[in-house]
């Protein structure tokens, strides 16, 4: 099974992207946003196989992957309102929504109320944030508020922060202060 792929995006296709590596291109259906032809990519994969086909599933990070994983685990919870429910929502929302029990924290598009009562139910307690990624949620959800407060979009911002290496020990005010920088050029 493919576990992860890096290289570079040959084509953005309808519900993902082509990932060129060694020669070799993959269709990736891909919870990232803002990507672009041409854009070098690391990405972790979920392999879908069925009887009539085989499927790529991407996600910038190991949690996306466990927590799609684990949303497939619930009955009637198929790959494609797993990677809505992880696209949309993140892993910090999809985590508050089942650490609060609140079924209407997870209805994104193509995921009713009865689903979403589903996944509480089942997942409650399984999933939590480490400290650490609690932290990390945070410092995320701050850098994003201010500079969409500065009249920037998600699509702007994602695009920067892909791009520069961001420390761990950057408190939000390095952050900010790094991508202004970079959308500024």
């Amino acid at each position: 099974m493919i576990g992860f792929l890096k290289g570079k995006i040959q084509s953005v296709v309808a519900n993902g992207i082509i990932i060129t590596t060694g020669g070799v291109g993959y269709r990736v259906e891909s919870s990232k946003t803002g990507l672009n032809e041409g854009d070098e990519i690391e990405t972790y994969i979920y392999t879908h196989v069925r009887e009539n086909e085989i499927k790529l599933f991407g996600f910038g990070s190991l949690e996306e992957l466990n927590i799609f994983e684990e949303l497939l685990g619930v009955s009637g919870v198929g790959p494609k309102s797993a990677m809505t429910i992880v696209s949309t929502l993140g892993v910090g929302g999809v985590v508050e929504a089942l650490e609060q029990q609140n079924p209407e924290g997870l209805k994104v598009s193509g995921v009713g109320l009865k689903t979403a009562q589903k996944i509480v139910l089942e997942l409650k307690g399984k999933l939590s944030l480490d400290d650490a990624s609690k932290l990390e949620m945070e410092v995320k959800n701050e850098v994003y508020t201010a500079l969409k407060g500065l009249g920037y979009t998600a699509q702007e911002i994602d695009e920067v922060v892909k791009k520069i290496n961001i420390d761990k020990s950057w408190r939000s005010e390095d952050i900010i202060k790094v991508v202004l920088q970079n959308l500024q050029k």
